[in-house]
């Protein structure tokens, strides 16, 4: 089985704590799926709400914006309504997909000198830390998937506000769009 195939059949949890298949994300039409370290995260909240400025296009361009967050439930119902986002949430509590996608988990990728300067540029967006809710020490990712099982596009964050940008992710959207038309 493939990475993607793997991480499809993952049965991670919505806000409410229903149980969804991951893969049903990118079943019929690509999904851009962003892995987010934790729900308090100056960082990802930065990085949620970027995206969220371009749901629009990703939606335009055929595709969905998952987020997946290794809180609870109730975390990602609260991150969702701070950052103003009312797509898929999914919560992965045993951290099951990051650790099948190999991202890093580590308090040297938290705390790095690139840390900083990721810090400043959050914060100059107007993220805050909020407290922890999930693993600290977990990294994320993005995603190009689907539709069905087909990866366009990987990225694992090195360090803590490492992020994909959205003008690779639109891009490989694009691409995975084209190759379904």
């Amino acid at each position: 089985m493939s990475l993607v195939d793997d991480l499809a059949d993952a049965t991670l949890q919505d806000r409410k704590g229903n149980p969804v298949r991951l893969g049903d994300n990118w079943a019929d039409k690509p999904a851009v799926a962003v892995w987010v370290r934790h729900f308090g995260c100056m960082f990802c909240r930065e990085q949620a709400r970027e995206l969220h400025q371009h749901q629009g296009e990703i939606e335009k361009l055929g595709g969905r914006l998952v987020i997946i967050g290794c809180g609870k439930p109730e975390h990602a119902d609260w991150f969702a309504e701070d950052v103003q986002y009312d797509g898929p949430i999914l919560v992965d509590m045993k951290r099951q997909t990051y650790k099948t996608a190999e991202m890093k988990n580590s308090i040297g990728a938290t705390f790095s000198l690139h840390t900083v300067k990721n810090a400043a540029r959050a914060l100059k967006s107007g993220a805050r830390q909020h407290k922890t809710m999930g693993d600290p020490w977990q990294q994320g990712g993005a995603m190009v998937i689907g539709p069905g099982n087909t990866l366009h596009y990987k990225q694992i964050s090195d360090q803590a506000g490492d992020h994909a940008p959205v003008g690779e992710l639109l891009d490989a959207l694009k691409k995975a769009a084209a190759a379904t038309a």
